[in-house]
């Protein structure tokens, strides 16, 4: 079977993914069944950040090489939810806003759920369990003291029973 080539641009580590001269351990070959295809799948990986990926998609047709086998596919994924204990590259990914968690200090992180959908989420998690699904601002509410989110181009503060909102103001260009 001939092998095709759709590498991706962004779901992988150069090179082993630890920064050394070492042979990676493991090739990672994904075989997609009769969910999907191999064209689909790397596709799918090409272009978009993913958080995971595969050295080879393979389906009852076809084959797609979609990251090289001297660099490092994310099999395990980045989110380190799953690992093998040698496995290096299982380090988060974890997108930072600027802005300290409203419950312990640390900070704010964009996440996604299982289906895709983002949320803000702190970066200490299972520790610290907040989450939101509106952008938190660093300005606290001046009304009750709690943290605010952006809705729109407005500002509300996160408890509802407080009730504060102010419009964002633009800045000037």
């Amino acid at each position: 079977m001939e092998i095709k080539e759709k590498l991706t641009k962004v779901n992988y580590w150069q090179g082993n993914g630890n920064g050394g001269a070492k042979q990676n351990k493991y090739i990672v070959i994904h075989y997609v069944g009769e969910a999907s295809t191999a064209l689909n799948n790397a596709k799918y990986f090409e272009n978009s950040y993913r958080g995971a990926s595969a050295h080879y998609f393979v389906d009852e047709i076809e084959t797609y090489r979609t990251v090289k086998d001297s660099d490092s596919a994310w099999h395990c994924g980045t989110t380190g939810a799953y690992k093998h204990p040698e496995c290096r590259n299982t380090k988060p990914y974890l997108e930072k806003i600027g802005v300290p968690c409203p419950v312990c200090g640390k900070e704010v992180v964009i996440r996604k759920t299982k289906k895709g959908r983002r949320y803000y989420g702190c970066e200490n998690n299972p520790e610290c369990e907040f989450m939101s699904w509106q952008k938190p601002s660093k300005k606290k509410c001046p009304k009750c003291g709690g943290y605010m989110v952006e809705k729109g181009n407005k500002l509300v503060c996160a408890d509802e029973k407080c009730g504060y909102v102010e419009t964002i103001e633009k800045e000037n260009a």
